[in-house]
Parts: C-alpha cells; structure tokens; sequence
C-alpha cells in the first residue's frame, strides 16, 4: 500500500489554509484522522474541522459545500452529516474531503482526539498528536460491554417477528462492539481513521474475527454467528476486567442470558 504524497498533503493544507485565513467566520482548522495520526496513505481522505463563532454556526448549514469547493474545485456530492453541520464531499477525481463544523461554546479541544493543526487564531489548538499518544495500558469499556449485552437480547424481537435482514445487521453491531474490546485489549482509545483496523489489532485479534461464521439468511445462522462473536467478547471481556480491576456487569449479563435462554432456547455464549 502507497504512502501518502508530503508534498500533495502541503498543498492540500497550504490551500486549506488560504480558504480558512480569508473566511472571517473560521476561528480555526485542523485535520483529524490518519493525516493527524501520521498513518495517513495513498487511500486516505481528508478530515477536516472548523472551529468558527456560535453566530455564524448556522450560515455553515447550508453553505459548507461552497467553502469545500473553494478548495476542491466542481463537486459531485456534497452530502451533509446527520446530526452535524458539515458533510461528505467528493470532486471528479473522487477526492474525498469530510468537514464537521464547531461552534465556539461547544468545542472541547480536550476531546478532539489526534488534531494535526492548520489554521488557529484562537491559540486552543495543541501541536499535532501521533497515533503512539492514543495507545496506552488496556483498559475496561464498561459502556460498549453493557450495549453488547442490550444488543444481543435484542435479538429476541428481531427474530421473534422474522426480522432476519435486521437480525443479520444486529451480527455486525455486535462484531463493531467486539472490535472495540479488542482495542481496549491492546489499550487503543482512538485509531487513524474509521476505514482502518489492521494496524491496530494482533495477528491472534484478526484471526477470531476472521473466524466468525456468517450470518446468513435464516435464524441457524445468525444465532451461529451471534454465539461466536458473544463467547469471544465474555472470554475477552472478563479476563480484561479482572485485569484491570473492573467490575463485569453480571446482573445485565444474567438477565440478558435468561431473556435469551427463555425465548430463543439458548443463551448465545452467555454461560
């Protein structure tokens, strides 16, 4: 896999820059992901941010395609982002360019995550952050066990009225929510981007997940895969929390297991 350009990610920023600087509504402008994390290749996008006034938060709702194509030229989607202001935006050579827009009040800078810094009037920005100040001791994620086990009990409904196409995307929830203990394994609280794992999980890590029957298109196999991917995550899970002086959720994990056990005649791992 090719490295990214320096030189195209100089021109990329110096151009952002010039966009940013002649903006009056921009307080500031950084880039997140791979490109913040010097993990960035030949397949990366850009992720950039803006940090701009509470008053001028709005003007940016409809108008954040025009600001993208001041930097990318023509484009041919400009899709915003539910819930943000800001979208995804391709130009015709299929560079891809993501920008979330922050309004003053609402900035955190100490939960930006990695930032590599392209623009600031404001000082907040810290000097850029490498993927090796993300990594630290293993560490218990309470909250993505707790939503593991109210996913899987889930279950019950979804297969209960034949839901299995909604059954079969409840498998990859539960694989996302597997992936992120792993991380947690490896003490791993941010990665360089969302189209990036390799990098991050051991060759033992990938070759569970990679062992993971598929789901198919009748409730055999989706409880198959569910079972899986459950006994992996309490394996893990447990052994992580004892070692992290964390505390496992029994009595969610004992009620989901007689949930299932009561309307789906197996406990999917939970044992």
């Amino acid at each position: 896999m090719a490295e990214a350009d320096p030189e195209d990610l100089t021109t990329e920023l110096t151009r952002i820059e010039a966009v940013a600087r002649a903006d009056d509504r921009v307080l500031a402008a950084w880039l997140s992901g791979s490109h913040a994390t010097r993990e960035a290749d030949s397949f990366s996008d850009i992720d950039l941010h803006l940090l701009v006034h509470d008053s001028d938060t709005a003007s940016y709702a409809q108008t954040w395609p025009e600001f993208v194509e001041q930097i990318m030229g023509p484009l041919v989607l400009a899709l915003p982002i539910r819930g943000l202001v800001g979208g995804f935006a391709l130009d015709r050579d299929w560079r891809h360019l993501d920008l979330v827009v922050h309004s003053e009040s609402s900035f955190a800078v100490a939960s930006a995550g990695a930032i590599l810094p392209v623009y600031d009037v404001t000082g907040l920005l810290p000097d850029r952050v490498a993927a090796q100040g993300c990594r630290g001791a293993p560490y218990f994620p309470g909250e993505t066990v707790d939503l593991y086990l109210y996913l899987l009990g889930n279950l019950v409904v979804t297969l209960g009225r034949g839901e299995l196409v909604v059954a079969r995307g409840g498998v990859q929830a539960l694989t996302d929510l597997l992936v992120r203990l792993m991380l947690a394994e490896s003490g791993i609280r941010e990665t360089g981007g969302q189209k990036r794992l390799n990098a991050y999980l051991t060759v033992e890590q990938r070759t569970a997940l990679e062992a993971i029957p598929a789901a198919g298109a009748s409730p055999e196999p989706i409880i198959s895969a569910c079972t899986y991917v459950t006994t992996e995550l309490c394996r893990r899970g447990r052994v992580l929390a004892e070692t992290t002086s964390s505390s496992w959720p029994e009595p969610l994990h004992e009620a989901t297991r007689r949930h299932l056990a009561r309307h789906l005649g197996s406990d999917l791992g939970l044992e």
